[in-house]
């Protein structure tokens, strides 16, 4: 059993796990539900210390009746990846291992700002993301 893990050590454990499944062409709904769910955590963390993350520059320039989480992140793939009490029989299309890569870029970039040191994973990944999105 471990102790002692922060909420910064699990959304580091968990975007690291997204990028090496990424990488490695692994299961793109464990990718984007990772993802999701460090960058949660990583926002609320830099939102909570007042850092200036690159998740606040988005919301900047997003329509101002759009909500970065709720508009971009969980719908409509994160919210049907969790819930079935609204459409327990329903399906969705649409969604590929590039619907992650946002995210992932996110979590990335405001892990960096909140914590001040990467890991390897992140470098590699950010030197990808911006590699392909010139």
């Amino acid at each position: 059993m471990e102790n002692g893990l922060s909420k910064v050590d699990v959304a580091r454990r968990q975007l690291i796990t997204a990028i090496c499944l990424f990488f490695a062409n692994g299961d793109p709904v464990s990718v984007f539900t990772l993802a999701a769910n460090a960058w949660e955590v990583i926002d609320a963390l830099c939102n909570k210390r007042g850092v200036a993350s690159v998740s606040n520059e988005t919301r900047s320039h997003i329509p101002a009746a759009d909500d970065l989480k709720r508009d971009y992140v969980n719908s409509p793939f994160r919210n049907f990846f969790k819930h079935a009490d609204r459409d327990p029989d329903a399906s969705i299309n649409g969604f590929d291992k590039y619907n992650s890569d946002g995210i992932i870029f996110l979590g990335v970039e405001d892990y960096i700002r909140f914590n001040g040191k990467s890991h390897i994973a992140f470098q590699l990944f950010h030197f990808w993301y911006l590699a392909v999105n010139i």
